[in-house]
């Protein structure tokens, strides 16, 4: 016959269990874009091709002079990270969130405050 055990019989808590092994490692997506122009309906736009790579082993983050980057497509984000300037290259860390697939997306950028510093549109091939 099972017994019901309630707070006031309990006794004191015993030793933790050793700890398990530590997870894998996130997943940290570079992307890298690039200003081309297209010629569509006899009209010169410029657009910016990105392209992505798996980054493997340890990334470190700086807080100076870095911004918050988010890539969106409808309202959902794929991608989470951290961009900054660096020698008037524009460098972008993100973790992936989802699967990314080729598409139109929208890099924004935010301050430390939350306010949106600037969007681009983005082309992922």
């Amino acid at each position: 016959m099972p017994v019901a055990v309630t707070g006031a019989n309990q006794g004191p808590a015993g030793q933790q269990g050793p700890q398990g092994p530590p997870g894998p490692a996130g997943k940290i997506e570079l992307v890298t874009c690039r200003s081309v122009t297209k010629v569509i309906h006899h009209k010169r736009r410029k657009r910016k091709l990105c392209t992505t790579k798996l980054v493997s082993g340890p990334v470190r983050f700086t807080t100076a002079a870095t911004v918050r980057a988010t890539l969106t497509r409808a309202n959902t984000v794929f991608a989470a990270g951290t961009a900054r300037t660096v020698g008037g290259v524009l460098r972008v860390a993100l973790a992936r969130r989802r699967p990314l697939v080729p598409g139109r997306y929208v890099l924004t950028l935010r301050s430390r405050h939350g306010a949106v510093v600037r969007r681009i549109r983005v082309t992922i091939a």
